[in-house]
Order: structure tokens, then sequence, then C-alpha cells
């Protein structure tokens, strides 16, 4: 019986991540701006869901931004918290949780093909504060070029090298 292997090649280092979430990000701004008259016909209502969800999450985004920003120097000059701490709460906890679950499942299910998956299991709590955080990051720092810069060669890029692997 064949037995079919896939995988994903993320970007490796840090630099290509942050390059890769500013396109997507860019890509979010560019549907606000370019569809923004998507509402006056029902030919895109396709798009209604995307569109819902990039101004959600880009609301989400500046608030997590700036109501962090506000809860460090609060902090650091005042001595006291303002804004909301990014430390997560028991929902993080509850994240982290579910997220350990679902890795010890995976490297369980996956160890006939990779024995040392369970060593991932340290980074799995990380790995969300680590991606909620860069992706608001992202999308309150493309807002600018987003939604007023050139859009020449949105939607175009080079895609960065990645190692070749053997499956």
């Amino acid at each position: 019986m064949p037995q079919a292997v896939v995988l994903i090649q993320s970007p490796i280092a840090l630099r290509e991540y942050w390059k890769q979430r500013k396109r997507w990000a860019l890509g979010g701004w560019h549907l606000l701006r370019t569809h923004k008259d998507i509402f006056r016909g029902w030919r895109f209502r396709y798009l209604y869901p995307v569109y819902f969800d990039f101004i959600l999450a880009s609301i989400w985004s500046f608030s997590f931004v700036f109501g962090t920003f506000l809860w460090v120097i609060g902090s650091v000059v005042f001595g006291r918290s303002m804004g909301f701490s990014p430390i997560p709460a028991w929902y993080g906890a509850l994240l982290s949780i579910v997220g350990m679950v679902q890795m010890s499942v995976a490297a369980f299910l996956n160890y006939d093909y990779d024995k040392n998956l369970w060593k991932t299991l340290f980074w799995v709590p990380w790995y969300f504060i680590f991606f909620f955080a860069f992706g608001a990051l992202t999308v309150v720092w493309t807002m600018p070029k987003g939604l007023f810069g050139s859009l020449d060669k949105a939607g175009k890029w080079k895609s960065p090298k990645r190692e070749n692997i053997q499956a």
C-alpha cells in the first residue's frame, strides 16, 4: 500500500518569518483597499468572510499592540499597569494546554516517521504567544503601506530559498 509523505516548509529564520507575515498582512490591507465596494453587489459575496475577518483581526491587532505599549509604559514609568497585560491569563493557559494535547497526539501518530518530534513539545506553549504577537505587530506595521502605498507590486514577491527536504 502506498504511503504519502506530506510536509510544509516554514520560514527557518526570524527575518524570513517577519517578511512572510508582512506579505500576508499587506494582502489583507490590499483586500480592504481594492475591494471596498464588495457590498454593493452579490458578485463578491465570497469575499465577505475574508473581509470581516481581516477587519476584526486589525481591530484586535491595534488593541493588542497599543494596549501592550500602554501596559509597558505604565509599568516602567508610573509603576502601575495601564492598558492590559500581554501576559496570557487563564485563556492563554487553556490555549497552551490544547496545543500541548494536539502536539502530543501528533507526535504519537507520527512516531514511525519522525522519532524526534516529541522534542518540540517544549516550544508549543511559547508558539502561541509568539504567533499572536508577531501577527499583531505585522498588521500594525504594514497599515500605512497597505492603505496608502503603491499597489504596483501588490501580490508579487520573490520566495526565499528553502532547504531541499528528501522524503
